[in-house]
């Protein structure tokens, strides 16, 4: 009977053992994978502000290009009303070197 018990003992003993083995082993896996999250978490909330900063630049491009169009379409209509001024006196030179000939 006492061969038994310490069998029982050492056969407990051995299961004890073997499960705090794999306990550890389960932390650090439990460990890495909190420090993975983690690297994530902040990979994620970088990311967030660098799409935050993209649509801020974005924005502020858009501004620019719309003041940049606003002031292509009034130099545009600039030019077309020298054009027509640079053609009326063309025309008028013309018909002064007509009375002159």
């Amino acid at each position: 009977m006492k061969n038994i018990l310490y069998n029982d003992k050492v056969d407990i003993e051995q299961n004890i053992d073997f499960n705090q083995a794999s306990l550890e082993k389960l932390k650090k896996i439990t460990d890495k994978h909190e420090k993975v999250l983690q690297k994530q978490l902040e990979t994620f909330d970088a990311q967030n502000n660098n799409l935050d900063n993209i649509e801020d630049q974005i924005g502020m491009l858009r501004d620019e290009k719309k003041a940049t169009l606003k002031e292509i379409a009034k130099h545009r209509e600039e030019l077309e009303r020298l054009k027509k001024l640079l053609l009326a006196k063309k025309n008028e030179i013309a018909e002064w070197e007509n009375r002159i000939a």
